[in-house]
């Protein structure tokens, strides 16, 4: 056993970064797609890469980047179209991370420790349709994130007490929108709940369609008419556990 473990320990420090370059039969002759492991330092790593190809999607796993820093996919901006970098650690991305990314369509940055979405990451974005950031910390959006061409948001398994209803409505073309596992609100929950059913061709997974969670709805939907201050999730909670347990 201690032989094995001796074994194991040996082959983890052999670990490097490394980033390998992928190109399928239906690509251009010089578009790759870049696939980098156990990232630590992004700038070195993204500096390896050749100028003499189209770096088409960059995908980032399995990494330790606590902060993505300005400008470090610009060179890749005329071509670049999918951007992953998944559980690799980032709590922070600065502001114009990713400057120069105009042909960005997928952003995937699911299962990471981000807090916040602030506008300053979006600035150039201007083709983005994909956001999933789904399995992280967030809590907060900034008002000013451009929303309006986003097709398909994964926002599932975050610490979302409400989603700004101010920002749903801004999203035109929304066709996929995913809240669920997100500890919401009582208030939010209906609020949401009623955004859905006036855009019904807008998939989302908030809740689940068990009749269980549609008496949970009903109910709450009382209380928030006769409790004083519906902003008082203790208050509506206690109510709405009162009238769970009538029906029982």
């Amino acid at each position: 056993m201690l032989m094995r473990l001796f074994i194991l320990l040996g082959l983890v420090a052999l670990i490097r970064a490394s980033c390998i370059m992928r190109r399928t039969a239906d690509m251009g002759e010089k578009d790759v797609v870049v696939v980098c492991f156990f990232v630590k330092d992004l700038k070195v790593e993204m500096a390896k890469v050749p100028d003499d190809v189209n770096v088409v999607a960059m995908i980032i796993v399995e990494s330790q980047i606590p902060k993505v820093e300005v400008g470090v996919f610009e060179r890749f901006g005329p071509t670049m179209e999918r951007l992953e970098i998944q559980h690799s650690e980032v709590e922070d991305v600065e502001d114009h991370a990713f400057k120069g990314l105009t042909k960005l369509k997928v952003l995937n940055m699911r299962l990471n420790k981000l807090k916040e979405v602030r506008a300053g990451w979006m600035n150039d974005m201007v083709a983005l349709t994909d956001v999933n950031m789904n399995s992280n910390q967030l809590s907060k959006v900034d008002k000013d994130v451009d929303v309006s061409k986003v097709v398909n948001v994964d926002v599932g398994d975050n610490q979302f007490n409400c989603v700004v209803m101010d920002m749903l409505n801004t999203m035109k073309n929304v066709k996929t929108l995913k809240v669920v596992m997100n500890p919401l609100s009582w208030k939010c929950m209906v609020e949401l709940d009623d955004w859905m059913k006036s855009h019904p061709d807008v998939v989302g997974d908030f809740v689940s369609k068990d009749l269980s969670i549609e008496r949970l709805l009903v109910n709450t939907r009382d209380c928030l008419k006769t409790v004083t201050d519906v902003n008082d999730e203790e208050a509506v909670g206690v109510c709405v556990d009162s009238k769970m347990t009538m029906v029982r």
